[in-house]
């Protein structure tokens, strides 16, 4: 998997071993490498297999799974979200405090991954076993509809919410205001990024919809308790990106205030761990950790390499390939649909605020900051994820097709190429290199 985010925020994948230990009674290791901004993602060897296989156990005799992991997401994250405000304004705080801050919020933002990361193996476990279902049922071509009228929330949440309050605001600066006030938090996946600004805000209240109803369809999905599970894993998944981008917009403020403190940027900030804060020159490490860093977690703890050494160590750019043309990838239809575009890959808020209207979006994955990007797109398409999974719930509420779980998207396509998305079958083929 690859990301980009912030050091700090990578961390939180080591919460993965907590996930093992949790299912399987046994922890595995977890390797996170930084490429000039870029981040990768390694679990041990075996360990997701393992973890699936479980968890589609549970899932098959557990009817509360869901509201389980919900109950652990929530509580968490409620203590996430409101420790930032809790401290009071942090200029406040002595240095030596303020530091203390950000290393408590930090062990908060740990121990909330781990309900996170639990919900999350949980969600695309009731996801898949949804699809296999609409799979045994209906004939080629028809699934994705089938998946489309079945995929609505069980609860309604933020986008629901966002999409009929706005729909009720014709005014350009009072529609601003609005998501100011109501969801300010949807451009802060990282507690290292400022908020959205105006112009930011009012694309995004242009991203919100009002979904439409869909009529009924010719095959009824009998299995009701299944059904419930996924419908609930669709409001999960909403809610936990909710509470993840709050907490990270309530501990902004903190990051920056600290970052000012040390003379450096916030940004610059989120590549240093709470730990080596004090203990390590940051003057002297920010190049290198802007070059390459690599996280690697263990029985024995958390190590850091950054800089050539941790180049040298790299393991993503052993398994990246590009193969000959032609090219044709196959993952999930998470929104139905058929539409040829040029390629506009997606990794960075540089890259969503520079994205083309009419490009299909390709990204590893995608959260609430995609939103503007997301709404020029004419289809959507990602490495990751399932029918629960941010980028397939948002296309159905666009109604714009979208290919999830494709596994090498990102890799195997360029910016430029143009592609065919075929979301009813699942499949996206280049017609044309760049």
């Amino acid at each position: 998997m690859s990301r980009q985010w912030s050091m700090w925020k990578s961390a939180g994948n080591i919460s993965f071993s907590a996930v093992g230990e949790r299912l399987i009674g046994r922890p595995c290791a977890v390797r996170v490498e930084g490429d000039r901004g870029k981040v990768h993602i390694f679990l041990g060897t075996g360990a997701q297999d393992a973890w699936q296989d479980e968890l589609r156990r549970r899932a098959a005799t557990t009817p509360s799974l869901v509201e389980d992991a919900a109950a652990g997401v929530l509580a968490r994250g409620a203590e996430l979200v409101g420790y930032p405000l809790e401290v009071g304004p942090p200029a406040r705080l002595a240095d030596a405090a303020l530091i203390e801050v950000a290393r408590s919020f930090y062990d908060r933002f740990l121990t909330y991954t781990v309900e996170h990361a639990s919900s999350f193996m949980v969600v695309e476990i009731v996801s898949a076993r949804f699809a296999e279902l609409v799979a045994s049922l209906a004939p080629d071509g028809v699934g994705a509809t089938i998946v489309a009228a079945y995929s609505r929330p069980s609860r309604p949440a933020y986008p629901q919410r966002l999409a009929e309050g706005l729909a009720t605001i014709p005014d350009a600066d009072e529609r601003i205001r609005y998501l100011a006030r109501e969801a300010p938090w949807l451009g802060n996946t990282d507690p290292f990024t400022p908020p959205s600004d105006e112009a930011e805000l009012l694309e995004m209240t242009r991203a919100f919809h009002v979904a439409a109803s869909l009529a009924p369809t010719a095959i009824e999905l009998t299995d009701a308790a299944l059904v419930r599970q996924y419908q609930f894993a669709l409001y999960l998944k909403d809610t936990r990106n909710e509470l993840l981008n709050t907490a990270c917009f309530n501990a902004w403020p903190i990051m920056r205030e600290l970052a000012g403190r040390l003379g450096i940027s916030a940004s610059e900030l989120g590549e240093f761990l709470p730990a080596e804060l004090g203990n390590v020159d940051l003057a002297a490490e920010i190049a290198r950790r802007r070059d390459a860093w690599v996280l690697e977690y263990d029985e024995r703890g958390t190590r850091v390499i950054s800089g050539p050494e941790a180049r040298a160590q790299f393991v993503h750019d052993r398994d990246e390939r590009v193969t000959s043309d032609p090219v044709t990838l196959r993952g999930i239809s998470g929104s139905p649909g058929r539409v040829r575009g040029a390629v506009q890959k997606v990794s960075s808020r540089d890259d969503i605020r520079r994205f083309e209207k009419g490009r299909v979006l390709v990204a590893a994955s995608t959260n609430p900051s995609y939103i503007m990007a997301m709404a020029r797109a004419v289809a959507l398409v990602t490495d990751d994820g399932g029918l629960g999974s941010h980028a397939a719930i948002v296309a159905r509420e666009m109604s714009k097709p979208c290919v999830v779980g494709t596994g090498t998207a990102t890799q195997l396509l360029r910016d430029g190429d143009v592609v065919e998305v075929d979301a009813d079958r699942g499949e996206v083929t280049l017609i044309g290199r760049a």
